[in-house]
C-alpha cells in the first residue's frame, strides 16, 4: 500500500505562513455553511480545484468565483478512502466570490478562508494516511489523484471590511449589544456546533434570542478561523439568530433568521490534545467553549419593530334576575251539561190485573205533556209504556 508523504503543519509554521499570507486586515466574519462540495486534483502541475466550491448557507447565497489550494490542510483519525470523515480548512485566504445575504446585504470578497467538517473520497491513489490523527497536515496528492469533498458543517470566513457588508437595502433598527455570555459545544462527528446564549445584554431592552449554526472567526491578527494553541482567544461569534427583544419603550423587535456577528472572548474548558480548529477538528470527545460577549449589534428592519396591541378591556358583566316562571294552574276539563227530564203520572194508575200488581204510586214533577193531552188512541197502558220502561215492565 502506498502512503502519501505529508508534512504536519505545526503551530510555529502556521504562524510564519500567516504573517506573510494574510491580508493587512485581520477581522473576519463567519458565514455558516450547512452543505457543499468541491474537488481538488493534481493534474501534474500541482493541486488545483477541478470543481470550484459550492456552499449552501442559511444566511444567503454564496458564490465562489476563484479558489486557490494554497494553505489547504486536512485532519482525519483514520486513513482517507471513500466517504471518510475529514476536517478541512484553508488559512491562506484563497477564496474570491460574492455573497447575497437574506437580510438584503450584498458584498464581494477576496482573501476568504473556510473551516469545514464533512467527508472525503480519494481516487487515483489507494488512500491518504496521516501520521497523527489529531493534527492538521498539508493536503498532498500524487499526480492523477483527486480529493473530492462534501461539506456538512462549518463556515466561510470573509474579511469584515468587505464592501457592502455593513449596507442594508432597507431602513434598519439597530440594537446595540453591551455584554453577555454563551456556551458553545462541539461534539464528535461532522455536524455543526450547538450554542446556548446564557445572557445577552442591551441598553435598549431585554433580549430573548436563540442562536443556530454558530462559528468562531479570529478577531485579531492570526488565523481567519478560531485556532486554539492556547485556551483563551479573542473571536467574532457568528450565527443565525431568532427571537424577540422587548424594548424599554414598550415596543417589540422581532429577530427572524438574521445573521449576527458579535465580539467575544472565548475559552476552551478542556483543550483536546493536538491542534484544535473550531468548526474543522474531528473530535473524539465533546469540547466546551465558554464565551464572554464584549460588544456588537443586531440589526432588524424598521418594520420588525412594532407596538403590541392595546389590551382589550373586559366588558362589564350585567347579571339579570332569573325570571319567575308561573306555571298555569290546571283547570278541570269542562263536562257537557246534562239536561234533566221528569215525567209525571197519575196518582192512581189502574194497569189492570190484581191489586198486588198495582204499581206503587210515584210522585214526579209535572211534565210538559200530560196523559190526558195525548190522543185517546194512545191513552192505553201499552201506549204509556212507550213513555217509561217501568211502565212497560209492569204491563207484561
Amino acid at each position: 500500500m502506498r502512503t502519501i508523504g505529508l508534512s504536519m503543519v505545526s503551530v510555529g509554521a502556521i504562524g510564519a505562513l500567516t504573517l506573510a499570507a494574510l491580508p493587512a486586515h485581520a477581522q473576519y466574519v463567519p458565514i455558516p455553511i450547512t452543505n457543499g462540495n468541491f474537488a481538488i486534483t493534481n493534474a501534474g502541475a500541482g493541486l488545483t480545484y477541478s470543481t470550484l466550491p459550492t456552499f449552501l448557507s442559511p444566511a444567503g447565497t454564496i458564490n465562489i468565483t476563484a479558489a486557490s489550494t494554497a494553505g489547504s490542510i486536512i485532519q482525519s483519525p483514520t486513513p482517507i478512502t471513500t466517504n471518510t470523515p475529514v476536517g478541512f480548512a484553508t488559512f491562506a485566504g484563497g477564496y474570491t466570490g460574492s455573497l447575497n445575504l437574506n437580510d438584503g446585504r450584498t458584498t464581494t470578497f477576496t482573501g476568504a478562508s473556510v473551516s469545514l467538517r464533512g467527508t472525503a473520497t480519494v481516487t487515483g491513489t489507494p488512500n491518504i494516511t496521516l501520521p497523527n490523527g489529531v493534527n492538521f497536515y498539508n493536503l498532498l496528492l500524487p499526480v492523477g489523484a483527486t480529493f473530492t469533498y462534501t461539506a456538512q458543517s462549518g463556515a466561510l470566513h470573509i474579511p469584515a471590511n468587505s464592501p457592502g457588508l455593513s449596507s442594508y437595502s432597507t431602513p434598519q433598527f439597530t440594537i446595540p449589544v453591551s455584554g453577555g455570555s454563551f456556551t458553545l459545544t462541539e461534539s464528535p462527528g461532522t455536524s455543526n456546533a450547538t450554542i446556548t446564549i446564557n445572557s445577552l445584554l442591551s441598553p435598549l431592552g431585554t433580549t430573548n434570542l436563540t442562536f443556530s449554526s454558530p462559528n468562531l472567526s479570529r478577531g485579531t491578527a492570526g488565523f481567519p478561523f478560531a485556532f486554539y494553541p492556547t485556551p483563551t482567544l479573542t473571536t467574532n461569534l457568528g450565527g443565525m439568530a431568532d427571537g424577540t427583544v422587548a424594548l424599554n419603550d414598550g415596543k417589540t423587535a422581532s429577530v427572524a433568521n438574521r445573521l449576527v456577528h458579535l465580539q467575544a472572548t472565548t475559552q476552551v474548558v478542556t483543550l483536546p490534545p493536538g491542534q484544535y480548529i473550531q468548526g474543522a477538528r474531528l473530535l473524539a470527545t465533546p469540547v466546551t467553549i465558554q464565551g464572554t460577549i464584549t460588544g456588537g449589534s443586531i440589526s432588524v428592519p424598521e418594520s420588525a419593530v412594532t407596538m403590541p396591541p392595546a389590551p382589550v378591556q373586559p366588558q362589564p358583566v350585567v347579571t339579570l334576575p332569573t325570571p319567575v316562571v308561573v306555571q298555569p294552574v290546571p283547570q278541570p276539563t269542562p263536562q257537557p251539561k246534562q239536561q234533566e227530564f221528569a215525567l209525571g203520572f197519575a196518582t192512581n194508575l189502574n194497569l189492570g190485573g190484581e191489586p198486588e200488581e198495582y204499581l206503587r204510586v210515584v210522585e214526579l214533577e209535572p211534565v210538559p205533556v200530560a196523559p190526558e193531552d195525548l190522543p185517546e188512541v194512545e191513552q192505553s197502558s201499552l201506549a204509556y209504556s212507550r213513555l217509561h220502561p217501568v211502565v212497560n215492565a209492569y204491563s207484561r
